[in-house]
């Protein structure tokens, strides 16, 4: 999943490369070299990140640790990062993009991500967050999207990026929203918070789930009430890993 998120923009990077990781490189790319997916994806492999590119086809990849190379996408109309790359300080790596794949957005659940960020009006963001430094305007944005030119602009006054992991919220009307757990970081967050295990039992029932989430309120509630804490507390959730116990209660 994508961590939560406190910290400060720091660069853009227009028309980026895309330095594919080593677990999507065996995962998704070696399989297929064979097959041209080096040339389809406009990709590039170097010995090492810094060294000089090879040719892929001659690598025994059945004995060669792909950490050993550097997969690198070319900016382009496929590249991964699309149009725009937003940096910010992560020791998972992680930040927004753009992306070639903007029908993904078409979806209401979208859980594709391996960590980072996928943004579907970047223009207007990246716009955003430059506030006209060094006279990028829309219209220079757009210039460079179309241009292919490889741009890095270190932000000189960034703001503040925030990525929160919600279960439930309250609506405008006065109503709680509820969405599934994907994630499984729901019992982690609670033990943090209350120090003892979550109320679990076997659902049967819209009723039973009702109960539960109730009285696992009421306890959160009554033992927490330090905002920051909870903030706090979110962020480092997702280093953690739940207690072994049944997980399929609220």
């Amino acid at each position: 999943p994508t961590p939560v998120v406190m910290t400060a923009l720091s660069d853009i990077n227009f028309n980026p490369y895309w330095n594919a990781p080593p677990s999507i490189v065996e995962r998704d790319i070696v399989p297929k070299i064979s097959s041209g997916i080096l040339e389809k994806m406009n990709m590039k492999v170097f010995d090492g990140v810094g060294g000089p590119e090879v040719n892929a086809r001659r690598i025994n990849w059945r004995r060669t640790p792909v950490d050993n190379y550097h997969f690198r996408q070319e900016p382009g109309g496929d590249n991964a990062m699309a149009t725009a790359k937003i940096n910010f300080s992560s020791p998972f790596g992680i930040y927004l993009h753009d992306t070639p794949e903007q029908h993904l957005f078409d979806t209401s659940n979208r859980l594709y991500s391996s960590g980072c960020v996928r943004v579907q009006k970047v223009a207007v963001l990246l716009d955003w967050i430059l506030n006209g430094q060094d006279g990028i305007d829309p219209g220079q944005i757009d210039y460079l999207a179309q241009s292919l030119e490889r741009k890095d602009v270190k932000l000189a006054a960034p703001p503040q990026l925030r990525v929160a992991y919600l279960t439930a919220w309250p609506t405008s009307d006065g109503t709680v929203a509820f969405r599934s757990d994907v994630y499984g970081l729901g019992l982690v967050l609670y033990e943090m918070l209350v120090g003892e295990p979550a109320y679990t039992f076997r659902l049967r029932s819209d009723a039973d789930v009702y109960r539960a989430v109730r009285r696992n309120q009421r306890i959160a509630m009554n033992r927490v009430e330090d905002v920051e804490k909870i903030s706090n507390l979110a962020v480092k959730a997702v280093n953690h890993q739940p207690s072994t116990r049944q997980q399929d209660a609220v």
